[in-house]
């Protein structure tokens, strides 16, 4: 009986103190810009946000469509994008073509850990 209690706390040690330091552990995120594919029609500007990672990203994508005039329209999105996948941010023009477009997206890993 007395070898089952210093066992047990032996245990008891060891899962406090990994558990503990894994408590202590900060929990930094990691943002950086990722280049969308951008493709232009005379109706809409679409921006694609590819994740290539392992991790699912939080995104902040700005899509900028220039017309005929040199108007620029420009509409903001927040995507999730799973790993490995993608996702579309939009802008649109019902009364001018548009000729140009860009775009740009800053991701952070979702949960806070970083690679």
């Amino acid at each position: 009986m007395k070898n089952l209690k210093n066992g047990m706390k032996k245990a008891l040690m060891i899962v406090s103190l990994v558990g503990g330091g894994l408590g202590a552990l900060p929990a930094t995120a990691h943002a950086y810009y990722v280049q969308p594919m951008v493709m232009v029609t005379p109706g809409e500007v679409e921006a694609q946000v590819s994740n290539e990672t392992y991790l699912t990203l939080n995104c902040s994508v700005r899509v900028v469509g220039i017309t005929a005039s040199g108007q620029w329209i420009t509409s903001w999105a927040n995507l999730v994008v799973p790993p490995g996948g993608f996702e579309y941010a939009y802008v649109y023009s019902t009364y001018e073509p548009f000729m140009n477009g860009q775009a740009t997206a800053q991701c952070q890993t979702v949960g806070g850990y970083g690679f």
